[in-house]
């Protein structure tokens, strides 16, 4: 018997095309495992880039002092610099020297500087191509 086509509450679909209609469907357990798969590779991926680009940290602190019987004074307005003095000033010695307190983070064989604080000379640099580290 013949389906009309103009009866709303009756439709059959075939078997061929229900499997079409499940066929891109996965459960939860399959994406899930997706997930973490691609998550794993990506975990990998990082790790390997990080061993072969050979990360260098530099991490500098240093305070400069003066010998005894001689003080400190600056240099230049600017804070840094410093040279080493007798207290009643009559005279310099050839101390001179400043404060460090440095955290950097270099990609050697790559060449490239991700970021290099200085905190006393107040020089702060950003990702750079090019620099060579020793």
């Amino acid at each position: 018997m013949p389906v009309s086509s103009h009866s709303p509450a009756l439709t059959v679909t075939s078997p061929r095309s229900l499997s079409r209609r499940t066929e891109g469907t996965t459960s939860p357990a399959s994406r899930r495992g997706r997930k973490l798969r691609a998550l794993a590779l990506l975990l990998l991926l990082l790790a390997g880039v990080a061993v072969i680009s050979d990360p260098h940290t530099v991490f500098a602190y240093a305070d400069f002092r003066c010998p005894a019987g001689l003080v400190e004074r600056p240099v230049s307005m600017m804070s840094g610099p410093v040279r080493c003095e007798r207290q009643d000033g009559s005279g310099a010695s050839d101390a001179t020297g400043s404060d460090r307190f440095r955290v950097a983070l270099y990609l050697r064989n790559l060449e490239v500087r991700v970021i290099d604080l200085d905190f006393v000379a107040g020089a702060y640099l950003g990702p750079a191509l090019s620099v060579r580290i020793r």
